[in-house]
């Protein structure tokens, strides 16, 4: 399988994202098929929406409806010297939040493989 990118938190390969140390501190990665990304959008990190989280949860409350959107964010000790992050919505409840080290890279290779293979939606930047 063809790498596409990789670093400490993440590799990107022609069929998946695999996010590593997804569940520590139990260490299992979580892989996200391309086809089953609903939509990908970025994030601006704040003190307070995940930048002083190196790893876990975080509830946010949509506005709209009151309904609670529950993100996991991966192992990432780097994630205090880092401003944006992405958020991966695959259908589940929780969504995942990645921080990698090349942001743009990534969202590049997540925006091509995952639009083309369903309708995704790609959202403009805003806070978690």
């Amino acid at each position: 399988m063809t790498i596409l990118y990789e670093d400490r938190q993440i590799i990107c390969d022609e069929e998946a994202i695999t996010i590593k140390d997804y569940y520590a501190p139990l260490g299992g990665d979580k892989v996200i098929l391309y086809s089953q990304i609903n939509s990908i959008s970025e994030q601006k990190l704040t003190i307070w929406s995940g930048l002083s989280q190196i790893w876990g949860s975080l509830t946010n409350v949509n506005e709209r409806n009151n309904a609670p959107k529950v993100y996991w964010s991966s192992f990432d000790p780097k994630r205090l010297f880092k401003n944006k992050a992405l958020v991966i919505d695959d259908g589940e409840l929780v969504k995942s939040v990645i921080t990698p080290d090349n942001q743009a890279k990534v969202f590049q290779i997540l925006q091509a493989k995952a639009v083309a293979l369903s309708p995704a939606t790609i959202e403009p930047p805003s806070k978690i």
